[in-house]
């Protein structure tokens, strides 16, 4: 999962990770950093980048727990981003505990 997320950085297109519907000019976003710590029995994603889809990084969450669970392959993972299709990401992790630590301009 910690590997996973790494692939998460960089510039991509993350209409897999994005919530349905809505139209949108480009689901391509630039991250610039994505890591994943744990602790005990705590998980904690951080993510840094210059944009954010509706769901994107709680959708992101949702689909490293399926990969570390076993129910999605390395394989199936790796592919989200060239497949674009948000049924194949896993599912979207609660709001509960999700933060916004700070904006910049």
């Amino acid at each position: 999962m910690m590997r996973a997320a790494q692939l998460f950085e960089g510039a991509h297109d993350f209409a897999s990770f994005a919530a349905n519907g809505g139209k949108r000019e480009s689901t391509v976003r630039h991250i610039f950093s994505c890591q994943l710590k744990s602790a005990g029995h705590r998980l904690t994603l951080t993510v840094e980048g210059n944009g954010f889809l509706h769901h994107m990084v709680r959708n992101m969450a949702g689909t490293l727990l399926e990969l570390g669970s076993g129910l999605m392959t390395w394989d199936e993972f790796q592919a989200l981003f060239e497949r674009r299709d948000r049924t194949l990401a896993g599912f979207t992790a609660p709001a509960r505990g999700l933060i916004l630590l700070r904006v910049r301009y």
